[in-house]
């Protein structure tokens, strides 16, 4: 086939080996602005810093658009260039592969951490106490809202809990001794540093819930117990999963 259509088409293999470099540049930086945009970063990092994915993305979408504009007007090599006929632009077509993660990575969003990862990343967690969980609960009888991280400290570290109603919102990571595992992840940046913060907790009779179903719960504290907190639920209500699933 020969003509304006297949020139162009022969034109498209050098011209993307030659800017491969300033097109992986546009497709990552697009691909962390689609992912902040869609909400789908929160699966990695905190919400609150969502905006440094943003403006990194823009800043890569612009340094390979300018990459491109800049090659793009650069004079062309001729026969005579003194380059040779070894001579080659760009990095090797390898670079190329990279595109594919990328790829994966804008059209399929991963869920948040949940019940798999929580289960095998428990044994290697460690209950770190801290002053403030071992100071006294002011409460006026109404359940008090704490993170699964407080009740699991203030559980190990003392009585603090003692005839305190609780609200804890976490997910099911599954059934230990006849109890729901009520799980959520604790980061500092992202999920790669995310440990579980969890609770033993005693349903209703009749409640079911399944492995990974988002709870919001008023429990009560059984007592000192060795290992995983006891809570027994006074209520339990089945929820979507939060905008932010993670805790400090």
């Amino acid at each position: 086939m020969t003509g304006p259509a297949a020139s162009g088409r022969a034109a498209v293999g050098p011209l993307v080996r030659e800017h491969a470099s300033s097109l992986l540049a546009v497709a990552t930086g697009a691909a962390m602005v689609r992912i902040v945009l869609s909400g789908g970063h929160t699966a990695y990092v905190r919400p609150s810093t969502g905006w440094l994915l943003l403006a990194g993305g823009a800043v890569l979408v612009v340094a390979g658009l300018s990459g491109l504009v800049g090659a793009a007007s650069a004079p062309a090599c001729g026969p005579d260039d003194g380059h040779g006929a070894e001579h080659r632009h760009g990095p090797p077509r390898a670079a190329l592969l990279l595109l594919l993660p990328l790829a994966l990575l804008v059209l399929v969003s991963p869920p948040s951490l949940g019940a798999f990862y929580a289960q095998h990343a428990r044994g290697s967690a460690s209950v770190t106490a801290r002053p403030a969980d071992r100071a006294p609960l002011v409460t006026t009888g109404a359940p008090l809202a704490l993170s699964l991280g407080q009740v699991e400290r203030r559980a190990a570290t003392g009585t603090t809990l003692d005839g305190v109603l609780v609200h804890l919102t976490g997910f099911s990571a599954g059934v230990e001794d006849g109890r729901v595992l009520l799980t959520r992840f604790s980061v500092r940046c992202c999920a790669a540093d995310a440990i579980p913060a969890q609770v033993a907790l005693a349903l209703p009779p009749g409640t079911e819930v399944p492995e990974g179903q988002w709870l919001d719960v008023t429990a009560s504290w059984d007592g000192p117990a060795e290992g995983t907190a006891l809570l027994t639920a006074q209520s339990v209500a089945q929820v979507s999963e939060p905008d932010d699933p993670y805790e400090l």
